[in-house]
């Protein structure tokens, strides 16, 4: 948390918006948190390790395997993982191949670490309720997987907006332009009213 509000420093910015997708919604998730007078709003996209509920010995034991297979195979370990956007068949081709192109320039041994420290304590689920800056979720309704995620924090947090696309995963590539104008009549709305306005505005149940 530190380190990205460094960045902020670095530009001189008292208080900004922003906003995650995925593991990195996870991190502003946090970052919101942690110093909520410099967060002005957020939008996060689908994010299962934010969410998670609990721990459980299954993802330890998944997330062990994932670690040795990296630290075993590189980059081919990591071209194997579902997560991996060779394997995004919503994407833009040109954009898959960009994004294919960088993950494959990552440094596996950082990823390995990174699933080592961070997955496990990633989730800010039962933090939820303590967060002040104006929050947007954009959520990919495609994605099985993070639905009942997203139906929990409809009913368990109401204050966080919600507004559902259709597409998967990584909404903000997949429906650029759906994304953007969620983005931009949300924080619109917040110049037009209170906090409290975004969830009436925006709910989507």
């Amino acid at each position: 948390m530190k380190a990205i509000d460094a960045v902020r420093e670095r530009l001189q910015i008292d208080r900004w918006h922003i906003c995650g997708q995925s593991f990195g919604a996870a991190l502003t998730l946090r970052y919101a948190l942690t110093y909520p007078k410099r967060v002005l709003a957020q939008i996060f996209t689908n994010a299962n390790g934010a969410l998670r509920a609990d721990w459980t010995q299954t993802h330890a034991q998944r997330n062990r395997a994932s670690i040795e297979d990296i630290r075993r195979n590189g980059h081919a370990a990591m071209r194997r993982m579902t997560y991996h956007p060779r394997h995004a068949k919503r994407f833009p081709p040109d954009v898959r191949d960009i994004l294919s192109k960088d993950a494959d320039a990552t440094d596996a041994a950082g990823i390995a670490l990174l699933l080592e420290q961070a997955t496990p304590v990633l989730s800010v689920r039962e933090r939820l309720g303590d967060l002040r800056p104006p929050t947007l979720l954009i959520n990919g309704r495609r994605e099985n997987q993070f639905q009942p995620a997203r139906n929990w924090l409809s009913e368990a947090h109401p204050h966080i907006a919600i507004i559902d696309v259709e597409g998967g995963h990584s909404i903000n590539i997949e429906r650029p332009q759906e994304f953007d104008a969620a983005v931009i009549d949300f924080l619109s709305a917040r110049e037009r009213g209170p906090a409290w306005q975004f969830g009436t505005r925006w709910q989507a149940k």
